[in-house]
């Protein structure tokens, strides 16, 4: 089959993976600039409960890697069905685990930033940095 579209290849992935990793990258930095006026307490919270979600993200990101890789090869063997079938799998597990992990953040926030062995002056900022939005989109961004 000879299509007119252009291949993909590395050097076109390369930007849009970089420009996605710096800006989650960067929305660390700017939370940590945000509360720095705050106090100390403050930053040391944001970057306590940044830890964690950092590895929830991880562990979804993980997924969606797998997940690509599996599509490549039905895609590859002509079986787009499976594929997209591999694809709603996924998406349906990503959006369930990070379902989980928001409620489990948004009810046990301040159980589980006293058991990581956050210091007791920031744990009433860990638990509060933990619960907003940004908990909720980065656990839902990696299942899209």
């Amino acid at each position: 089959m000879i299509s007119d579209k252009k291949p993909l290849s590395l050097k076109n992935l390369f930007f849009p993976i970089f420009f996605e990793t710096f800006l989650v990258t960067l929305t660390g930095v700017i939370d940590t600039a945000m509360v720095s006026s705050i106090g100390d307490n403050a930053v040391g919270a944001v970057g306590a409960s940044g830890t964690y979600l950092a590895v929830i993200n991880n562990l979804l990101s993980v997924v969606s890697v797998g997940a690509a890789a599996i599509m490549s090869r039905y895609v590859g063997a002509e079986k787009q069905r499976t594929a997209k079938r591999t694809l709603r799998i996924a998406l349906l597990f990503n959006l369930a685990v990070g379902g989980i992990f928001s409620l489990v953040f948004a009810l046990f926030t301040k159980q589980i930033v006293t058991a990581v062995g956050t210091a007791p002056s920031s744990t009433a900022f860990s638990s509060l940095s933990a619960r907003m939005p940004r908990s909720s989109r980065s656990s839902l961004r990696s299942s899209l």
